[in-house]
């Protein structure tokens, strides 16, 4: 087996928890082609308006949780979220709304927007306030447009593409190299990064944490080796070491 065979390339913001066992040869490089910043600006009095109504309080991302999260603390306001309906896009998100909200949230068995709106489908319709990106995935948002839901949104946090330096001298476009891609943005920020047109080129392995940054990769003319099976970052490292191991 090759040395190349033993890299994996982590474009996402997250760093892994997953640490390989050093005699597996198996080397994470964690290069972010995105950097999330939190600089909200929200209407105080809207946003408590919208929360002490009955509604359904949706997070696409654990970012949306976290972005709330620093909104509340730089403009020194207090949110209460006992007793509210509280959903989450997948359980890291849902994780992320117990550990920093200290609240509970459900998530749908299929762990992604379609999921959330199969879920939404059997539910009684009430307002639904989301805390999100700046631009967020279209697909739960145009539900709620299509289907005649009141919605507020409201953005806490925005995704910035970078150049990573760093990638660009470590990616040497081998089939027997992985890259990881955690989203359509790093996905973008992957391209720019090793200085390519599009993914036509590259033949590298990618994998894509879901159906969203799937469809980029296919639209900027790569090819999909492998889907998670669950969003979950240290799950698709563990799956790959494994493959690399059989």
């Amino acid at each position: 087996m090759s040395d190349f065979s033993r890299k994996i390339i982590y474009t996402g913001v997250r760093i892994p928890n997953i640490v390989p066992d050093k005699r597996t040869g198996v080397n994470i490089f964690h290069h972010p082609t995105i950097r999330i910043k939190y600089d909200a600006h929200l209407d105080s009095a809207i946003v408590k308006q919208a929360l002490e109504e009955e509604c359904y309080l949706v997070f696409l991302s654990r970012n949306g949780v976290v972005g709330l999260n620093a909104w509340m603390q730089t403009t020194d306001i207090s949110l209460d979220f006992r007793g509210k309906r509280i959903w989450a896009v997948g359980k890291q998100t849902a994780k992320e709304v117990d550990t920093t909200l200290g609240a509970v949230a459900g998530e749908p068995a299929e762990q992604n927007a379609n999921g959330l709106i199969r879920v939404f489908e059997t539910l009684k319709p009430r307002p639904v306030v989301l805390f999100c990106a700046e631009d967020p995935r279209p697909e739960y948002p145009d539900w709620l447009i299509r289907c005649g839901w009141q919605y507020n949104i409201f953005p806490v946090y925005r995704t910035v593409v970078v150049m990573n330096e760093d990638l660009a001298q470590r990616f040497s476009n081998t089939p027997d190299e992985s890259i990881i891609l955690t989203s359509p943005s790093t996905v973008k920020g992957f391209i720019e990064s090793i200085n390519m047109k599009d993914l036509s080129a590259v033949t590298a392995r990618l994998f894509s944490i879901g159906p969203s940054t799937s469809k980029a990769i296919e639209a900027f003319g790569g090819k999909v080796y492998q889907e998670a099976t669950e969003p979950d970052i240290d799950q698709l490292l563990t799956d790959i070491i494994n493959e690399m191991d059989k």
